[in-house]
């Protein structure tokens, strides 16, 4: 049996530019440079991609779906029986700047409605305590009256 040695040759990495051995299909010298190969044609398809809206669209029904188990349409179901606004001070998409989030307990999951970042934000900083939400509310009734 004889050794066929054309598909042995010396080549030039295309990362580093090491000269190595390979066969016909291999363009890298090592791993590492292969993942780097890897990585950059990645990151020029994800900006690619990311520059489009069904992009955009595909992403957020994904996280609704894994987060929140709902899907976009649900969603948009939902954020419309609520006027479009947020559920507690009418904020917008556009006063937000971005997507209104969808409000859930932390405990059971439950989805509660859909809020601006600002409340979303205050009723998870007080720990959904509803004691605590009252309190804050007095609290401000009082300070308010104070100062009148």
């Amino acid at each position: 049996m004889t050794f066929n040695n054309t598909a042995h040759k010396e080549k030039e990495c295309h990362i580093c530019g090491t000269l190595f051995i390979g066969t016909h299909a291999g363009k890298y010298c090592s791993e590492p440079c292969k993942l780097i190969s890897r990585r950059a044609t990645y990151a020029k398809y994800f900006a690619k991609a990311k520059d489009t809206s069904s992009y955009k669209k595909a992403r957020r029904s994904t996280n609704l779906k894994s987060n929140y188990g709902i899907t976009l349409v649900e969603y948009n179901i939902m954020l419309e029986s609520q006027g479009g606004t947020c559920k507690i001070c009418d904020a917008t998409k556009e006063t937000n700047g971005r997507a209104l989030p969808v409000d859930h307990c932390h405990t059971t999951g439950k989805i509660r409605g859909i809020l601006c970042d600002t409340c979303n934000r205050s009723i998870g900083l007080l720990g959904d305590d509803i004691d605590l939400l009252i309190s804050a509310a007095f609290y401000l009734l009082e300070t308010n009256e104070e100062s009148d």
